[in-house]
């Protein structure tokens, strides 16, 4: 703050005449001149600020770690999802948005109708998909069924935890990736 000081207090002294033969003020707060005429650098070394208090953004409580308290995280975290809401409600309706679920819902209505029951095994019931396939989902990824079935992360993770029944047309993908084909009969 101190060389602002001085600068703008010499700017003050030259920019009015003087009748007195100094032109120069001066320099009593970083004691430049001195130094100039000793043969050192015009600007004091520079120490680094100590580094401020961390401290809550909300309250101001000290803090050792992050940017909020306990009780104030929640509240900010809160505000952000919030905030983070509307700004993805606004995304999700926009033209681009739309136009891609459109074409996502006819592409799969597509692939439903075109999907016969006769194109699943007589073993592939709903029962052995209740019984056999859907319990050891759990111990697949999310990502595995979502690149297996062509489907959303959100979908995939619907369909891994039990919350929905997947279409028919992908309980043969499922059933292969849970290990829970059976083994051919030899007759």
């Amino acid at each position: 703050m101190a060389p602002v000081a001085e600068r703008v207090a010499q700017m003050m002294w030259t920019d009015r005449p003087r009748r007195e033969s100094r032109t120069m003020i001066p320099t009593i707060l970083t004691q430049s001149r001195k130094r100039i005429a000793q043969g050192g650098p015009s600007e004091p070394p520079l120490h680094a600020p100590p580094e401020p208090p961390r401290v809550c953004r909300l309250c101001g409580c000290p803090l050792t770690q992050g940017t909020h308290c306990a009780k104030c995280a929640v509240v900010a975290s809160t505000e952000a999802l919030v905030a983070a809401a509307k700004r993805g409600r606004v995304v999700s309706q926009q033209p681009a948005a739309q136009s891609k679920r459109t074409a996502t819902r006819l592409r799969n209505a597509k692939a439903e109708r075109a999907w016969r029951p006769s194109d699943l095994p007589a073993w592939l019931t709903e029962n052995f998909y209740d019984n056999m396939i859907r319990p050891r989902l759990l111990t697949l990824t999310n990502r595995v069924i979502r690149s297996a079935l062509s489907v959303s992360g959100v979908y995939a993770i619907r369909v891994r935890h039990g919350r929905v029944r997947p279409h028919p047309r992908h309980w043969r993908a499922l059933a292969r990736l849970a290990g829970a084909v059976p083994e051919p009969e030899n007759t």
